[in-house]
């Protein structure tokens, strides 16, 4: 009897907890977007380009300003000096802005200019920097469109056969500091992205009204050419993927509901961007999606209904991919959990322990 009464206990905590569910659940709305505007400076690394002028001067710069360190307005460049390594081939790199004339492979992704910098037949671990205001506890997504160059010959502009295993990758630093050594730097992917432009992105929640965000590189061989490419950065306020934290429902056999979710599918940061989504073709049920694309920033409503369901877990996930890039995307796991309640109640005996009249 004891396991009776458990289990009726436990299912009234379940109903409970779904019809509360149903009741704070509501009409789901989508935001007018998931991602704010454009927070950045300069996003797209257009002219004037300037040499750097470190305050207090710089070891690779003796004459003060550092003029072959040419960095688009806004953007502040930083390296690893030759003298602070242990390797004499770390050098400082060259930067420069990227000239659209060159289109094979596309140097400029966008608009009149690129950042590029660069070694050759060295080795750097470089990039580039700007801080920003932002408001303290939210999120954000930064995002930049980057490629490289890294060959060992000059027969033509594309990367390899022999390349120096050139990385990129981007960061935050939720603090705001400048240095770009800090372990509190959330970095993105580190990743080899040869010759097309793709997008590098990280996503971090501000722990001050400052933050820094960060584009970095490294070579691990010091081949002819280590050149990377930077173009149309994005810095924004973005909500959660999933605002509810998960993409399911549980509800008793008997009482079928209806609910509508909202999922915003901002991975990749940039509204210039888009989504695709189609549901897993091995998926148990099927849920009801308002579209099957959009802009990066529109939500997609998934509305699950229990009717005519019997009592099991009925599982699918939603897999995204963009036009936009090769990036893998991530798919996110749909469920409807249904449950049989047993329908005999048993009671304990209300009189034992009462005292005879």
């Amino acid at each position: 009897m004891k396991a009776s009464v458990l289990s009726v206990l436990l299912a009234l905590c379940l109903l409970a907890g779904a019809g509360a569910l149903l009741a704070a659940q509501g009409p789901a709305r989508a935001v007018e977007s998931s991602v704010g505007p454009n927070l950045l400076n300069n996003p797209s690394f257009e002219h004037p380009y300037g040499a750097y002028n470190p305050p207090g001067g710089h070891g690779d710069c003796q004459w003060g300003p550092c003029n072959s360190a040419q960095t688009a307005a806004g953007w502040t460049p930083y390296w690893r000096p030759g003298y602070e390594s242990q390797t004499d081939t770390i050098v400082m790199p060259e930067y420069k802005p990227a000239d659209p004339i060159f289109t094979d492979p596309l140097r400029v992704r966008t608009g009149n200019a690129a950042q590029v910098y660069f070694t050759v037949w060295t080795t750097h671990q470089a990039g580039f920097y700007q801080q920003v205001e932002v408001e303290a506890g939210k999120a954000y997504c930064y995002s930049v469109w980057a490629h490289s160059w890294s060959a060992n010959d000059n027969d033509d502009a594309y990367s390899g056969p022999e390349y120096g295993n050139l990385r990129q990758r981007v960061g935050i630093d939720p603090t705001g500091g400048t240095d770009w050594q800090s372990g509190g730097i959330a970095w993105g992917e580190f990743r080899v992205q040869p010759d097309i432009y793709q997008p590098f992105v990280v996503t971090a929640t501000a722990q001050s009204d400052v933050i820094t965000v960060y584009a970095y590189s490294e070579n691990e061989w010091a081949v002819e050419h280590n050149d990377t490419y930077w173009d149309d950065a994005y810095l924004g306020e973005v909500e959660p993927v999933l605002p509810d934290g998960e993409l399911g429902l549980t509800i008793p056999a008997d009482k079928p509901a209806v609910i509508t979710k909202t999922v915003n599918p901002n991975w990749l940061c940039d509204p210039e961007t888009s989504w695709e989504v189609a549901l897993d073709p091995a998926g148990t049920f099927t849920p009801t999606l308002s579209t099957t694309s959009g802009a990066t920033g529109e939500s997609l409503m998934v509305t699950l209904d229990s009717n005519g369901l019997s009592p099991g877990i009925y599982e699918t996930a939603l897999r995204f991919s963009s036009p936009d890039t090769d990036l893998a995307l991530p798919a996110i796991p749909v469920r409807i959990a249904v449950v049989a309640l047993d329908n005999h109640v048993y009671l304990p005996n209300l009189t034992s322990g009462l005292l005879a009249p």
